[in-house]
């Protein structure tokens, strides 16, 4: 689902909000990709406290087009859950993640 994602981005005015931690994003990370993590990796996966109010603060209309993604999948499925429950509504789950974005060769930012 990468590609039907970057074209979501290019082409229908969608944002990327990228949920993996601060390390992972600097690393490599999709072309104008907002990075709020949502969890805190180390002894565990905790919760990002903060995460909401950050999303809030970086995207603050709730019917914004946004592209969530992770490294696989999972934790931008945990980030939907919240947003939605917030009240945002037109939210993507970048299926495969940013592994899969990196492996079929979309642009990627360092």
């Amino acid at each position: 689902m990468p590609a039907e994602a970057q074209q979501m981005l290019q082409d229908e005015g969608y944002k990327y909000l990228d949920v993996r931690t601060a390390e992972e994003y600097v690393a490599g990370h999709a072309p104008s990709a907002i990075n709020v993590p949502v969890v805190f990796l180390g002894s565990g996966m905790s919760p990002n406290p903060a995460f909401l109010s950050e999303v809030q603060r970086a995207f603050p209309k709730k019917d914004e087009s946004l592209v969530v993604g992770c490294k696989s999948g999972r934790r931008s499925l945990m980030a939907i859950e919240l947003l939605s429950q917030a009240g945002y509504c037109n939210l993507v789950n970048l299926t495969g993640g940013f592994d899969l974005w990196a492996a079929q060769g979309l642009p990627v930012d360092k």
